[in-house]
């Protein structure tokens, strides 16, 4: 079996300028891992919930925290210093936090050799590009485990 028989062809993406807060919500309103990032097509990398918490903590979730000041934050009382932070990051693009060094699989690879990458890499998700790295589909662990004939 190869990759195009089990990938997903219409592939949700997102571009390097779309705001943080919004990719959040595209991931957890659909239930996914990640989305590649596209820019004309061809993918320059992926986001994924991962992507979201940071460095050396596993509690401080930034979309949350984005809500928040910009709900409850009056921008008037913070002096220039504060006002430029809190304004970055609520301006947060997916290319501050994306990984840009994205692996992808090809259509035509063999679905054995994918679940070689899942098992070597430990990602979830993988873009399928064609030769010139275009979009093409997207092939996660899940369409993997739901090929299997039992």
């Amino acid at each position: 079996m190869l990759v195009r028989d089990i990938m997903t062809k219409n592939v949700v993406t997102v571009s390097p300028e779309t705001k943080v807060v919004d990719v959040a919500e595209i991931l957890f309103k659909n239930k996914f891992h990640g989305v590649p990032v596209v820019r004309d097509n061809e993918v320059v990398g992926i986001i994924t919930a991962t992507d979201f918490f940071t460095k050396g903590t596993e509690s401080f979730f930034l979309p949350t925290y984005i809500k928040f000041l910009g709900k409850n934050v009056n921008m008037e009382k913070l002096n220039d210093f504060q006002r430029e932070k809190v304004k970055k990051l609520l301006d947060a693009k997916v290319e501050d936090i994306m990984s840009r060094n994205c692996v992808t699989v090809m259509a035509d690879m063999r679905v054995e050799d994918v679940m070689e990458f899942f098992k070597t890499t430990k990602f979830s998700t993988f873009p399928v590009t064609d030769e010139k790295n275009l979009l093409i589909g997207i092939v996660t662990l899940a369409d993997i485990l739901g090929s299997i004939k039992i």
